[in-house]
């Protein structure tokens, strides 16, 4: 480096050198930088991914620096163009393999973020299908919900028909405000309906529980009907009601089936026909009508005649003895009396100051007095109450001057014979009440009674003795004989609570007995060797039924015979006041297989035929037409576990 050492310009061809040099330095720098670039963006993308690449390993061949030393010209064979050349090559070299490594890791990330692309297409695919699930399964907890409130709707709608129904709530409650805010409250989105939405709801209630009852009805295998006049005040007319009485699960079940029309003009073959209908729109066939229970009414009398025969018609009980009753109150005595003590009470009715003192000093209520029509069965109330409390009465009468005159000794004594004469009656009058559907097996056993307490009366005064004996007169001429009714007498006898006992007529009693025996089998009539009749033979030997009786004791059951049932039943046991009959059958029906069925056909036969009268009430009064009030006795009668 002489020319350095003398501080001289190198010479040309050194200089030449030092510039190629210095511009392949310069190359190398920039190459350098270019492949670390990629490899950090290589890395990076492969960070993102989250997988390492592993560098792919590059064995380059190091490039010897030339040296500077000069030499001598004769020794340098090192031309420019060459030298040139041979960088030349290795830069070319070395770039061809930086560019086959960058090409190398490229398609591996292409291939990596396919590959990471279709990773996260079924991720999201199966978010996706999570989501979708979870709407659906929303969409489903929330039409639930829709189904649930509308469910809650009906449910809403069925408890108002029923309210409506079976209490008796004016319809006009519907649009009072304080029932809206209970609806409300409980129910915030419920709509309140209206009476024609009432009336709606109604028919609808009709069409499902109508349906329901007359396959029940189809499947019994009797039905005792029953009918009576009812004076409507929402037509204007009369009309019958006609209700059926069967035996099912283990109990009586009264059903209103329907209204008929009956005006003046209405005639036996009418009243006939329409019955008939209305027993075939209900399934009821007249071979299965066990009994028809009627009023003496001719019209509907002569009418059922007509449809079931005399043998199948029951007049009803409570008629007849309301009759008896009201022949006991038309003496003029009794009525003058009647008149004396009401208006004592209607006193006490209309002075607050009396009554006040008459309840306060004296415990007397006067609360359900003088209501509705005047009966005897009112009158007997009023009158009872006074002979009760006749001291307390007195004693606040006279602290009035304006009060009315109370009765003497003689009337009172005579007051007083009165209501013990008609307090049977009275008692006979609420059995019949106490029970919906009161059975036919109870007349013979009251009427049995009726005339053994009109026995045992001793009254004290003339007038008690004549109404004493005007009463037993008219219960032995209305009910003489009703033992010959056989279906009251089969009733009776098969009721485990009387069996024999009420019976005063041995023959009627007999010839249930034989009646019963012939339904159970053809030849169950020869264990009394009577050949399945009572009464004179045809060899003109009067005295067979005389025979008969006398030997009827003698009589054994055959062994596993048709008879063997109604006597193992007879033989058992009676029954306490309070059995129910017709569960007392259904629990024995495997006992007596079938006689159980004879049974459970009379028991449910109805002693009388008011028992509608008792739905006639408030929601009733409200009916529109007949069609409507049908619908609604009818709702009234269907047992509650059917709604």
């Amino acid at each position: 480096m002489w020319w350095k050492s003398h501080h001289c310009t190198p010479p040309p061809q050194v200089r030449q050198e030092m510039d190629k040099r210095s511009s392949s330095e310069v190359s190398d720098k920039s190459d350098r930088g270019r492949n670390k670039k990629r490899k950090s963006k290589s890395k990076r993308r492969t960070d993102d991914y989250s997988i390492v690449v592993p560098e792919k390993e590059i064995s380059v061949s190091p490039i010897s620096e030339p040296s500077l030393s000069p030499s001598p010209p004769t020794d340098c064979n090192l031309y420019p163009d060459e030298q040139s050349m041979s960088i030349c090559s290795e830069d070319t070299v070395k770039n061809d393999q930086l560019l086959m490594c960058s090409e190398d890791t490229e398609q591996n990330v292409q291939l990596l973020k396919e590959q990471n692309d279709r990773l996260l297409k079924e991720r999201n695919d199966q978010l996706l299908k999570e989501r979708n699930d979870q709407l659906l399964k929303d969409n489903v907890e929330l039409s639930a919900g829709v189904m649930d409130v509308l469910d809650g709707h009906d449910k809403v709608n069925n408890a108002i028909v029923d309210m409506i129904i079976r209490d008796d709530v004016p319809w006009k409650v519907m649009e009072s405000g304080g029932f809206n805010f209970i609806l409300k409250t409980f129910v915030p989105s419920y709509i309140v309906p209206s009476r024609a939405s009432v009336s709606e709801m109604i028919g609808h209630k009709y069409l499902v529980l109508s349906s329901l009852m007359k396959e029940r009805l189809n499947s019994v295998d009797s039905v005792a009907i029953s009918t009576e006049f009812w004076e409507g005040k929402v037509s204007g007319s009369n009309n019958l009601i006609v209700s059926a009485h069967y035996a099912s699960e283990g109990k009586c079940e009264s059903l209103v089936v329907g209204m008929i029309k009956a005006d003046g003009n209405c005639t036996a073959d009418g009243v006939k026909d329409s019955l008939l209908a209305l027993c075939n729109e209900w399934n009821i066939s007249v071979d299965k009508i066990s009994a028809l229970v009627t009023s003496s009414h001719s019209v509907l009398h002569n009418a059922a005649l007509q449809l079931v025969g005399k043998a199948r018609v029951l007049i009803c009980f409570a008629e007849q003895l309301n009759r008896v009753a009201q022949r006991v109150f038309e003496d003029d005595e009794v009525k003058q009396l009647c008149v004396s003590v009401r208006n004592i009470v209607t006193f006490f009715k209309e002075n607050p100051a009396a009554y006040d003192d008459l309840r306060e000093n004296h415990c007397v209520n006067l609360i359900g007095l003088l209501h509705g029509k005047n009966t005897w069965f009112s009158n007997f109330m009023v009158l009872d109450k006074y002979v009760k409390n006749a001291d307390a009465f007195e004693a606040v009468l006279k602290k009035h001057s304006n009060s009315p005159q109370v009765l003497d000794a003689d009337g009172l004594s005579s007051l007083r014979d009165l209501v013990n004469i008609t307090n049977s009656l009275y008692l006979s009058s609420c059995e019949l009440q106490k029970e919906d559907c009161m059975p036919c097996s109870k007349v013979i056993p009251l009427v049995c009674c009726l005339r053994s307490a009109g026995l045992m009366l001793t009254p004290n005064t003339l007038l008690g003795k004549l109404l004493a004996q005007k009463l037993l007169i008219e219960i032995t001429g209305k009910f003489r004989r009703v033992e010959l009714v056989h279906i009251l007498a089969h009733a009776t006898l098969l009721d485990p609570k009387y069996k024999e006992k009420y019976f005063q007529d041995k023959v009627a009693c007999l010839e249930a007995k034989i009646k019963i025996n012939q339904m159970l089998g053809d030849e169950a009539g020869s264990a009394f060797g009577l050949g399945g009749a009572v009464g004179v033979s045809g060899e003109g030997k009067i005295w067979d039924f005389h025979d008969a009786l006398g030997n009827r004791d003698l009589c054994q059951p055959e062994v596993g015979g048709k008879w063997s049932e109604l006597q193992a039943y007879l033989s058992s046991p009676v029954s306490p006041e309070g059995t129910d009959a017709i569960e007392y059958w259904s629990q024995y029906s495997k006992m007596y297989p079938k006689l159980s069925k004879i049974a459970l056909k009379y028991l449910s036969v109805a002693g009388v035929a008011v028992t509608s009268k008792k739905l006639l009430t408030t929601g009733g009064m409200e009916a529109k037409d007949c069609e409507e009030l049908s619908k609604i006795l009818f709702l009234k009668s269907v047992s509650f576990p059917m709604w």
